[in-house]
């Protein structure tokens, strides 16, 4: 499984990857820093990930214009991407239904990051 987080803060950044090996150390774990870098390792076609943790708000390109331009290639309609972010409360209930992602608040306690994700990439791989 290949997984691209998506998040402008560098330490938010770190504790995903560290809790995304510890549950499955066979998981590839890329990064960028903002939506448009996302787009660019999209965009190179070397690797398409099966999972995007994407944070709402980034600088240059936020989470869900990036998610609107992965959502118009085609090429991108297998990839299950997941908001996780601090601030959900950005997005409108009518602007949520809209978009084919899933919605969770950043755990503050990193053994609840650990326990999310683990559900998240467990119902990934069933699906």
């Amino acid at each position: 499984m290949t997984i691209l987080c998506v998040d402008d803060d560098m330490d938010d950044l770190e504790l995903l990857r560290e809790a995304i090996e510890e549950i499955d150390s066979s998981v590839v774990c890329l990064s960028a820093s903002t939506g448009q870098e996302a787009m660019n390792l999209l965009g190179n076609g070397l690797v398409l990930p099966n999972l995007i943790f994407l944070d709402i708000n980034m600088p240059l390109m936020n989470g869900v214009t990036c998610l609107a331009k992965i959502r118009e290639n085609k090429k991108f309609d297998n990839i299950k991407v997941v908001f996780l972010s601090t601030s959900l409360y950005a997005l409108n209930k009518e602007k949520m239904r809209s978009l084919t992602a899933d919605f969770f608040t950043k755990p503050v306690r990193y053994s609840d990051l650990v326990g999310l994700l683990r559900a998240i990439l467990s119902r990934a791989r069933d699906e």
